[in-house]
């Protein structure tokens, strides 16, 4: 509750790149689901402190007139694409197999990764300071 990062997005970006173990574990089959859980657990807390931060960055730098319509842009675009992504890593898997698909999505989020965290409007969003701060 005390954590005020300076840069934001930088923040939410870091944070939201702990759902890597996750995704690992899951790919490694493991016997055991105590791994999974304790991990499933992490990516919970990252993806609740990473969604915190971004909306505090619109909340700080969105002008008011124009809040609902960028937060209604960025639900319809963060959900509309899940379904889709669901359908092909189906497709995916079963043409290349479970172990390969695992390796191709945390190529792919790696990637995605390193792209948001070397965009330069990424490290400029800092955060807003009150007098509450």
């Amino acid at each position: 509750l005390r954590w005020k990062p300076r840069r934001l997005l930088l923040a939410a970006n870091l944070s939201w790149a702990l759902d890597l173990p996750l995704i690992i574990i899951i790919g490694m089959q493991l016997g055991s689901p105590a791994p999974a859980v304790i991990a499933g657990v992490f990516f919970g807390l990252s993806m609740t402190v990473g969604t915190t931060l971004w909306y505090q960055a619109l909340a700080s730098h969105v002008p008011p007139e124009s809040i609902a319509r960028v937060t209604s842009y960025d639900e319809v675009g963060s959900q509309a694409f899940n379904p889709l992504g669901y359908a092909l890593i189906g497709i995916v898997a079963a043409g290349l197999g479970s172990t390969a698909t695992f390796g191709i999505v945390i190529i792919i989020h790696l990637i995605m990764l390193v792209w948001l965290l070397a965009a330069r409007d990424v490290n400029a969003i800092e955060r807003v300071t009150t007098t509450t701060d």
